[in-house]
């Protein structure tokens, strides 16, 4: 049956309309997606920030003055200047450089007051330790003395610059790489999960190889170097164990026909303090023998000198305990760290020469302590160690020995007004010890 005619032009009519209104609604979101994409901001790529930069807002930026970048850009060329006065210094390199060797500073190997070390990899896969001091303000003092110290110097006990960067106010420290890390780690049981222990004859070797590196830093150097921070901490072991003495920054350079006295302003390390600083303010090499004879008595004891927590309180200053033991006639088999176990004979020869010459160092009469070469010898068996009386802790009741026990006990001490005494009384020390055998 067929359909009328108004019926198919309805049809037709219908289907026109919803075809047009698809198409509508096609071309309406085709539209709309264009009209977004032309309002649409193109997306910037992140920018890349260079390292040792940061960005800022504009209004946050400050520009100084001329007075002030015109002193600025003279520092940096008296820096550049005291750099190019002094001979044999290692390699220099850019920030950039030690960036990408330590890969953005993100293997942080210790931290100290002046600033942190990072491992890093030079170029051809040596490995080397950065020290990236604070900022160039606290830094720069200690930068400078650093290099000037070790810049140009080569002992087996003394760790090596391998190169620096002075760039801006960046200030960095290239050293080779200790694979044992510092002699604390190694000694002292922070860390009660730590299987680290050193036998006997690693921790004498590590006490002479110490002696020797602060003997060539005192005697055989163009200039006597003070170290003014013997401490664990500052003594690097190789991948053998052999002791390396490192970090200069409170060094002193003394000249050894310089007879005044200079005044100057430093930091200490609580527990290695020689009695003279502490009360006089007057510091000399003997500061160092005394700094060393307490690091003596740390390896011999397996523990800290300065020891508050301690449950036995006269252990609590481990000198003046060790002191007593030995005017009650005590062996040293009762001084030494108890984790080494049964010494041998010949072993505890050495063990007993070592707290002796401990003892002698420490004395309180500066003009009482051995050389550094001296004490080296005597840690050798070469020359007899003796014992003057006093015993150093002997005046362990007067108000004086209070005050230092105080003083070397607090947190942190800072000191202004040091004196540098010249050496002009050193032949007294050498009269007053036996001569070579």
């Amino acid at each position: 049956m067929a359909l009328p005619t108004y019926a198919y032009v309805l049809i037709i009519v219908f289907a026109l309309a919803i075809f047009g209104v698809l198409a509508i609604t096609v071309l309406g979101c085709l539209g709309v997606r264009w009209c977004y994409k032309l309002t649409k901001k193109p997306k910037k790529k992140p920018y890349a920030v260079p390292p040792g930069f940061s960005l800022q807002r504009l209004e946050t930026i400050r520009v100084d003055p001329p007075e002030k970048v015109a002193a600025q850009n003279a520092q940096i060329a008296a820096e550049n200047a005291f750099l190019d006065t002094l001979p044999g210094l290692p390699p220099r390199y850019t920030y950039r450089d030690l960036h990408t060797a330590t890969d953005g500073f993100k293997n942080i190997l210790g931290e100290g007051g002046s600033g942190q070390v990072y491992q890093g990899i030079l170029p051809g896969g040596v490995k080397v330790a950065v020290k990236r001091l604070q900022s160039a303000i606290q830094g720069d003092k200690e930068f400078r003395t650093e290099v000037a110290t070790i810049g140009n110097i080569h002992h087996i006990n003394l760790v090596r610059l391998r190169g620096f960067c002075l760039e801006g106010v960046h200030r960095l420290l290239v050293y080779e790489y200790m694979e044992n890390g510092s002699l604390d780690q190694w000694l002292f049981r922070d860390d009660p999960k730590s299987t680290r222990f050193l036998d006997w004859p690693a921790r004498f070797n590590i006490a002479m190889g110490t002696a020797k590196g602060l003997a060539y830093l005192h005697h055989d150097c163009q200039e006597r170097i003070v170290h003014l921070d013997i401490k664990p901490q500052n003594i690097l072991l190789d991948d053998t164990f052999n002791a390396k003495v490192s970090d200069f920054g409170l060094a002193k350079l003394m000249s050894r026909s310089d007879t005044s006295q200079v005044v100057t302003q430093m930091r200490g390390t609580p527990g290695y303090l020689a009695p003279e600083w502490l009360i006089f303010s007057a510091v000399t090499d003997k500061s160092d023998v005394y700094s060393y004879g307490m690091v003596l008595l740390e390896i011999l004891s397996g523990r800290r000198n300065v020891s508050p927590e301690d449950s036995d309180v006269e252990k609590q200053y481990f000198p003046k305990w060790a002191c007593r033991k030995i005017e009650e006639g005590s062996s040293v088999a009762e001084i030494v760290d108890p984790r080494l176990g049964p010494l041998s004979e010949f072993d505890l020869k050495q063990a007993d020469r070592v707290l002796r010459v401990a003892m002698v160092c420490i004395q309180e009469d500066m003009l009482a302590r051995p050389s550094m070469p001296m004490a080296a010898q005597m840690l050798e068996g070469v020359i007899p160690i003796p014992l003057p009386p006093p015993l150093p802790m002997q005046f362990a009741l007067n108000t004086q020995f209070a005050r230092i026990l105080d003083l070397n006990t607090q947190s942190a001490i800072d000191f202004s007004g040091i004196q540098i005494l010249s050496e002009a009384n050193s032949e007294v020390v050498s009269q007053t010890f036996a001569a070579p055998r």
